[in-house]
């Protein structure tokens, strides 16, 4: 099986898709429905940068062409400089899944997003994995490790690894420090 359209590596999938990702998971809650009883969270490394934050899930998604349902998790930076999405084909369940942007070797993929005050970059993981630990319909948890290459400039690369507890629902990030 193919996965369409979150994994094929041309700039205009990995651009849209990621924006339609991660826009639910970043937005403020704007319905009547009550906040999850415990908030999601994230620790993570950046290389050797420690990284800390919000962690959300959604599990509403539908992959274009008869792919079947897929599910994402959002972890935002407590200053919303700097974000990773998981993305899986499937309902989530308690095991691994590798991380590629190959159509034909991946079954998930992932971005790290950052943005500073010049300009933001665009990672796309190459290789890694994903591992849920639990996995209901309100909550997941579990590890990720990714090397990742930039966008524009696959010759920049990092390492993203880290743990998360993400509930079902939104991240409503802080406003990044001046």
């Amino acid at each position: 099986m193919v996965f369409r359209p979150f994994l094929r590596p041309s700039l205009a999938h990995l651009l849209m898709t990621a924006a339609l990702l991660a826009a639910p998971l970043l937005s403020a809650c704007d319905s009547n429905e009550p906040e999850p009883a415990r908030p999601g969270s994230f620790t993570a490394e950046v290389g050797d940068t420690p990284l800390t934050g919000l962690a959300a899930f959604d599990d509403s998604y539908e992959i274009e062409e008869g792919g079947g349902p897929a599910f994402a998790v959002g972890l935002v930076a407590g200053d919303a400089t700097q974000t990773v999405v998981l993305v899986a084909r499937g309902a989530p369940q308690t095991r691994t899944y590798t991380l590629s942007a190959d159509d034909e070797t991946g079954e998930a993929g992932a971005f790290y997003f950052v943005l500073d005050d010049e300009d933001g970059a665009l990672y796309v993981a190459t290789g890694g994995t994903m591992t849920l630990t639990h996995a209901s319909s309100d909550r997941l948890r579990g590890r990720f490790q990714m090397t990742a290459a930039q966008l524009f400039d696959p010759s920049q690369t990092v390492t993203v690894e880290g743990s998360f507890d993400a509930p079902r629902g939104e991240v409503e990030p802080t406003e990044p420090a001046e």
